[in-house]
This record gives structure tokens, sequence and C-alpha cells, in this order.
């Protein structure tokens, strides 16, 4: 199996959220980098993900204590959200 082909479309979102918490091994997360780098749709997706979360931790939301449940509820959601057809628009 050649890299990328192990990863599918319909994991990117979970699969963003376990390599940004180091819970990949090597070779799941390279199929994951070589996944992002051949399916732009993916990439945009993985990279929404990625600045909402960066997002979050800088803000002052992070100051305060959250529901345990709030962490899955939020994953949950974007997969809900990111797990429509791919646009086939791009954004400049």
């Amino acid at each position: 199996m050649r890299r990328g082909m192990g990863m599918e479309c319909k994991r990117i979102i979970e699969a963003t959220f376990q390599s940004l918490d180091n819970e990949m091994d090597p070779e799941t997360h390279a199929d994951f980098e070589a996944h992002l780098e051949r399916c732009p749709p993916c990439s945009e997706r993985s990279r929404i993900v990625i600045s909402y979360l960066l997002m979050f931790r800088r803000s002052d939301a992070c100051r305060c204590a959250a529901p345990r449940d709030l962490h899955e509820r939020v994953r949950e959601l974007l997969r809900r959200h990111c797990s429509g057809p791919p646009s086939t628009s791009q954004s400049s």
C-alpha cells in the first residue's frame, strides 16, 4: 500500500485530533500526512480544526473548567460539520 492510501477521508477529523494529541504511531501519522498532501478537501478540513483549536486555546475560554463531555461534543459537532461532501470550490 502506498503512503497516504491507508487514511480514509471520513476519518480525517478524528485523525487530526489524534495527531494533535500525539496519539498516532509513526506509520499512521505518515499515512495521515500523505493523505493531507494528496487530498485538498481533507487538508482544508484539518486546517480548519487546527485553527479552531488554536484560537480556542489562546482565548479566555481555556481559563475556566469546562464540563467533562465538552471535548467530545465539540469533536462530534466538527465531525458532522465536516462530513458533508468535499467542496469543489477553492478559496484563495
